[in-house]
């Protein structure tokens, strides 16, 4: 009984953690201008991470087994579309990442987007309508799986 709970602690602790990881970072307080800029901040991003898998590894609650489902998971894909640096290409990994987290919303991929710098507001609300589906689209497939980003809120008066 004692591990079931030591696990669930575990796995608040760490959804808790990426959580406030994750909503500080699109709360739109950073853009990164240049390619170096985004290049760095991810390349940190992914640094942080291995910091803090290594943390919950240690206390036995991330295994190579559920590293996939991990929320830590969700900040190395943001990094990979912050560090894009063809916005062609960056249609291809928004597929990739949107396809991990389907019930990412508009304003969050707006503030994921956003961090990038290089886009600027219109092509914002453009690119998000362009990816990401109307409730109605996808309610004919089923429920929307939930992932760690049901629990991140973002302001949607960030991009009026």
């Amino acid at each position: 009984m004692k591990e079931k709970n030591f696990d669930l602690v575990m796995t608040q602790g760490k959804n808790l953690v990426a959580t406030k990881y994750l909503s500080a970072l699109l709360s739109r307080k950073l853009a990164l201008k240049t390619q170096e800029e985004r290049k760095e901040t991810s390349d940190k991003m992914v640094g942080e991470v291995r910091q803090l898998r290594s943390l919950f590894e240690h206390a036995g609650c991330v295994t190579p087994a559920n590293k996939a489902t991990c929320p830590f998971s969700a900040i190395e894909g943001i990094a990979e579309v912050v560090k894009n640096e063809d916005l062609d290409m960056l249609s291809l990994e928004l597929h990739t990442f949107l396809k991990h987290y389907p019930d990412l919303t508009k304003e969050q991929l707006m503030a994921i987007l956003s961090l990038r710098g290089d886009i600027g507001r219109f092509d914002l609300k453009q690119r998000a309508s362009e990816y990401i589906q109307t409730p109605s689209a996808s309610s004919s497939r089923g429920p929307v799986p939930q992932t760690i980003f049901t629990q991140v809120p973002v302001s949607s008066s960030l991009f009026i």
